[in-house]
């Protein structure tokens, strides 16, 4: 477990800096108190884009400044499998098992054939 994540002391400092309590916070974003102190002090995952957008929201703070120290702060990633093809669970599942025995050129090869997947002329960023 990394204790001190960017994240976490993050958004201790900016809660702080906004006068606000943990409780207040987590009453406006609908979580348990506990839940965001183990975020404060790096036991927990950053939560997801859209409830970091609401916590900024509720401090008064750009969100890119914290959805960036999340996205540095994640040590898992997480791909939501729900309502999906069975094709797209597979791919999850393949990249999942396969992802420690990938070497570094092939992740970059790999890196570069989804880039130009997602940015073809009919996707949407």
């Amino acid at each position: 477990m990394k204790l001190n994540r960017p994240f976490g002391g993050l958004l201790r400092e900016v809660r702080l800096e906004a006068g606000k309590k943990i409780f207040e916070v987590a009453d406006f974003v609908e979580v348990s108190s506990a839940y965001l102190s183990q975020i404060e002090t790096g036991r927990r995952n950053p939560p997801h884009p859209t409830l970091i957008k609401k916590i900024a929201g509720f401090l008064g703070v750009d969100p890119a400044r914290l959805l960036k120290a999340a996205e540095l702060d994640k040590e898992f990633v997480e791909l939501g499998l729900v309502n999906i093809s069975p094709e797209k669970a597979e791919l999850a599942f393949i990249l999942q098992r396969g992802w420690s025995s990938i070497s570094d050129k092939e992740a970059i090869e790999l890196k570069e054939i989804l880039q130009k997947f997602f940015k073809g002329p009919d996707k949407e960023k």
